[in-house]
């Protein structure tokens, strides 16, 4: 363990015998380990230079002298970097801010940090310079050399006064406004660049701490982790801070930590995290304090959110609906008092009021949620209510949301404007509609673009599917299938695997609209063996898409199979798609007439005889899955499409 230690300052591959040598002389000491490798390493001298000089009489390396006897102990201690420095206050605050981030930090910025006038600041950067504490590379930014930092992280102090001071400085690193990074300005990419230097600091800062197993580090870093605070979150951070809260036994730190690591996972499109709340909720429910009642709370709306999006809201259970559980929940919120309280059980109102099947009782739930928010004064939570209840518009909405620093919200708004009109355009056969009514028009697909780029951003990878998905459905085949191939990806280690074969099918419409058949037809005969379960009007369109492949390229035999199988699966369709089975039928028995009579008809002359003239996809109705049952999937140019669109 020592050599190891004196390796990762100073790394000396050979000399091994002496290198033990040497250790032993300062008696495996970590402090003297590292100040003697720091040594070694600023001169250039190897274990065996090192260890003729500390036993020659005649030479003394440390320079300092007890009683004017040489001391190598007293040496060690005198050359420590705290009393290089004397052990100024001043000069220690700097020090450690600066052995804290691994990045370092503008000189222009340490005032903030450190809050010390700047002729001080500038007499310690000078002393710093003397000291050979800072590396040269770039005079504008301030880090110390590798060495220096790894003695102070592993061997300097810190008092829970100096921690606390130290990591709310830090902290502020991070606190960037998220209402400056707004994607589309000039200086979007320049802000972001920033902040992802911050962040990096801050996150070696955090892990640093956590290796001391403080509970101020788990603190910091739920503080960093909120929802609120950081942009991109780690995963590898908050699970982490988990470690740490398991090895100290804090129950309520390990109930945060617990919530903190589950809303990371369920924000970057993890909807497994629910088993992570469900933990954290039980241990908050361990105490019967108003902060752990709240927290028992937040995981079960949050729960409640998971199960929502993932069409299990109200899936029976022995008889029971989990929706039945969230409104106690929210009954339970409003006997809260503080003001925290209130403002929780505001928002389960409003999450209540989404969740309702009753839109005019959603509607008075949300209508509840904002009169609280008003008696809080909470700008917020007003703008959220006013949202939802159609007040504002979502352009102006998206402007507040990003002034709050709700980035979410902002994107969510920029996507909703048009992401409603053109789920499954294509399969629905309205992608022309929505291009002529200029839905596809350049504002339109900039402010999808934008919702992207801050999706991105906050790495909400499942939320960057979903509009990868509604923007290719209104682009060029080109550029939509890489959209849609993004998109897949992600649909597939997530929850919503039924987008997955419903973005597979779209993509395959803009293959063949780029003329690539063979392509298509790759994935067609794997889709056409999945696609069922979202319905069987679905695998229907997959195999007329299957036949029209294998008639446009002429293959005679493939394109039999699949008429004959497209007429298989319009006659499993059930009895509430009459009006499809009759329009269908007809259709691809006469193709196969052509394709298996005498006359011997090329497939692709057959093709535009009989089925070309006819429009390959219309309004899907009836059979979807969980999240779009009982919604009318909108078809653009309806009187339902007309009125809610003007109702938006």
């Amino acid at each position: 363990m020592a050599e190891y230690l004196f390796q990762s300052v100073y790394i000396v591959p050979r000399q091994r015998k002496e290198l033990g040598k040497l250790l032993k002389l300062v008696g495996g000491v970590p402090q003297y380990i590292v100040v003697l490798a720091n040594l070694a390493y600023e001169r250039r001298l190897q274990p065996a230079d090192l260890l003729q000089i500390m036993e020659d009489p005649a030479t003394n390396l440390l320079g300092a002298q007890v009683g004017g006897q040489r001391s190598l102990e007293a040496s060690m201690r005198a050359y420590t970097p705290e009393d290089r420095l004397g052990r100024d206050p001043h000069a220690l605050r700097v020090f450690h801010l600066l052995a804290s981030l691994p990045g370092g930090v503008p000189r222009d910025r340490l005032q903030t940090y450190v809050g010390l006038p700047t002729e001080t600041i500038d007499s310690i950067c000078d002393q710093f310079s003397r000291l050979s504490f800072i590396q040269t590379e770039d005079p504008s930014r301030l880090m110390l050399t590798k060495s220096v930092r790894d003695y102070a992280v592993r061997f300097s102090e810190f008092d829970d006064q100096a921690r606390q001071v130290l990591l709310s400085q830090v902290i502020s690193l991070a606190e960037t406004p998220k209402s400056r990074l707004r994607p589309g300005t000039p200086d979007f990419s320049q802000t972001v660049q920033q902040f992802e230097n911050d962040r990096a600091n801050l996150e070696n800062t955090l892990f640093t701490f956590l290796d001391k197993q403080l509970p101020i580090a788990i603190e910091a870093a739920l503080r960093y982790l909120a929802p609120l605070c950081a942009v991109r979150p780690s995963l590898k951070l908050a699970t982490r801070a988990v470690e740490v809260a398991e090895k100290i036994s804090e129950p309520f730190l390990l109930a945060q930590a617990l919530q903190t690591l589950a809303e990371v996972q369920y924000n970057s499109g993890d909807f497994s995290a629910d088993k992570v709340f469900a933990r954290a909720e039980v241990l908050f429910r361990n105490s019967q304090d108003e902060a752990s009642v709240i927290g028992a709370l937040e995981c079960r709306f949050l729960i409640s959110e998971i199960r929502h999006r993932g069409g299990l809201m109200h899936f029976q259970t022995d008889g029971l609906e989990y929706a039945e559980g969230f409104e106690e929940a929210v009954q339970l919120s409003s006997t809260l008092s503080s003001e925290a309280g209130k403002r929780c059980y505001a928002h389960g109102l409003l999450k209540l009021g989404g969740f309702s099947r009753d839109r005019v009782r959603g509607r008075k739930l949300v209508e509840a949620a904002e009169i609280t928010f008003e008696d809080l004064k909470d700008g917020y939570g007003q703008t959220l209510c006013a949202f939802r209840l159609g007040k504002l518009r979502n352009m102006e909405a998206a402007k507040k949301f990003q002034d709050f620093g709700d980035l979410v919200m902002a994107a969510f708004c920029y996507g909703h404007i048009i992401s409603s009109q053109i789920e499954y355009s294509k399969v629905n056969g309205t992608r022309e509609t929505l291009l002529i009514r200029g839905v596809g028009s350049k504002i339109f697909l900039d402010l999808f673009r934008k919702a992207i780029d801050i999706y991105e951003l906050l790495g909400r990878h499942l939320d960057v599917a979903f509009c990868q998905y509604h923007l290719a459905q209104l682009l060029p085949p080109k550029e939509a299938v890489s959209l849609y191939t993004r998109a897949i990806y992600q649909f597939n280690i997530s929850r919503f695997t039924h987008h997955r074969e419903r973005a597979t099918l779209d993509m395959c419409y803009s293959l063949m609209e780029e003329g690539s058949y063979s392509e298509a037809v790759s994935y067609l005969e794997v889709l056409q063996d999945e696609i069922g379960y979202c319905g069987h009007l679905f695998a229907v369109r997959c195999k007329e898409l299957l036949t029209e492949c294998h008639c446009r390229l002429n293959a005679q035999r493939p394109a039999l199979q699949a008429v004959r199988a497209t007429l298989e699966a319009i006659r499993q369709l059930s009895s509430d798609h009459t009006d499809e089975i009759e329009n269908l039928t007809p259709i691809y028995t006469n193709l196969l007439a052509a394709l298996d009579g005498p006359l011997n008809i090329a497939p692709t002359i057959a093709f535009e005889t009989h089925a070309k003239s006819r429009s390959r996809f219309s309004e899907v109705v009836g059979e979807t899955n969980s999240e779009t049952k009982g919604r009318h999937i909108g078809c653009g140019a309806c009187p339902t499409c007309l009125a809610r669109r003007e109702a938006n």
